[in-house]
C-alpha cells in the first residue's frame, strides 16, 4: 500500500472516530459517577447510567476491532485477532453507535452515520481477513475459516 493511501486512511479514521473517541473519553472521566449512580439508584433512575456504561464497553470493543483491522490492512498479519472475535467486537461497537443516530441531525451524522460508513469501508478493505478468514494473506490450510 502506498504512503499516500496510508495517510488518507489515517485521516479517514481520525475524522470518523475522533469525535466518538472524544465522547468515550468524556464518559471515562465520568466513570466513577456513572458507576455510583448505576449501583446505588433504583433501575428506573439508573437506566441512563447503565446505557452510557454499555456504550462505553461497546465502544471499547469496537476500538479493539478497529485496531485489529487496521493492523491487518497495513500488513502486520501476526498481531490480529481471530476474524470471529473481530466480528463480535465490531458488532458491539456498532451497537454502541446506534443511540447516536437518534440525536439531532448534525450530531447524528458526526457521531453515528460517518463512523458506521467508515466501518463498512474498512470491512470492505479487510474482506479477505473478515470474510474469508485469511489472517496471514493466504487461505487457511486446515480447511477451517481461520478462527481459533
Amino acid at each position: 500500500m502506498s504512503r499516500l493511501k496510508k495517510v488518507l486512511l489515517g485521516i479517514e479514521i481520525l475524522v470518523a472516530f475522533g469525535p466518538v473517541v472524544f465522547l468515550m473519553i468524556a464518559g471515562t472521566v465520568n466513570l466513577p459517577n456513572l458507576l455510583s449512580q448505576a449501583l446505588t439508584e433504583q433501575f428506573e433512575r439508573a437506566r441512563p447510567a447503565w446505557g452510557i456504561l454499555a456504550s462505553l464497553a461497546g465502544g471499547l470493543a469496537g476500538l479493539f476491532a478497529l485496531a485489529s483491522v487496521w493492523s491487518w490492512i497495513f500488513g502486520d498479519r501476526e498481531g490480529v485477532l481471530a476474524p470471529r472475535t473481530v466480528w463480535i467486537c465490531m458488532c458491539l461497537g456498532l451497537a454502541a453507535l446506534v443511540p447516536n443516530l437518534f440525536i439531532d441531525n448534525a450530531l447524528a451524522l458526526v457521531f453515528g452515520v460517518i463512523p458506521i460508513v467508515v466501518t463498512i469501508h474498512f470491512v470492505y478493505l479487510a474482506r479477505d481477513y473478515l470474510l474469508l478468514g485469511r489472517t496471514n494473506g493466504h487461505p487457511p490450510q486446515d480447511g477451517s475459516n481461520g478462527d481459533q
